[in-house]
């Protein structure tokens, strides 16, 4: 027994089995790593397309809580960005800031969908709830998500 520990197969072994053990836990690390780094860049791509939506979002808030005639918004919230090139980013982050992402994104695209209509009783209906989307896209979802993606960052 004592020939076979200190043979160099025994060694032999031990090195593979080390060697195993360093690789698989320096992989596991880099790929952590990378994963974390690539949520909090997601994250960070989407806080700032959102912000770079806000003043837009303030300004057609404020004309539906003011305004009571109906309005049309004719080159719509968000024709392009993150959201079309790459939603399945959104399902990366954690569940509730995917929720949030994709409930405002949703909010949007109704926006948009709700000014194409061009029969006019149908817009005036379509524009109530345009109305209340607005509302509640600036008091509720951008201040809840904006905070919930920097805390992904």
């Amino acid at each position: 027994m004592k020939e076979f520990f200190e043979s160099q197969f025994f060694s032999s072994i031990i090195g593979v089995i080390i060697g195993g053990i360093l690789g698989f836990g320096s992989s596991f690390y880099f790929y952590n790593k990378q994963n974390n780094t690539e949520i909090k860049n997601i994250a960070k791509g989407y806080y700032i397309e959102i912000c770079s939506l806000e003043v837009e979002i303030l300004g057609w808030s404020n004309i539906a809580k003011n305004i009571k005639e109906p309005f049309r918004i004719e080159n719509g919230l968000y024709t392009d960005g993150l959201y079309f090139h790459s939603p399945s980013d959104i399902f990366k982050l954690k569940s509730e800031t995917a929720k949030l992402l994709f409930d405002f994104y949703t909010s949007l695209l109704r926006i948009d969908k709700n000014n194409k209509i061009s029969n006019v009783s149908m817009f005036n209906a379509a524009n109530e709830g345009t109305r209340s989307i607005l509302i509640r896209l600036n008091d509720e979802l951008l201040p809840a998500l904006k905070e919930n993606l920097k805390n992904n960052y």
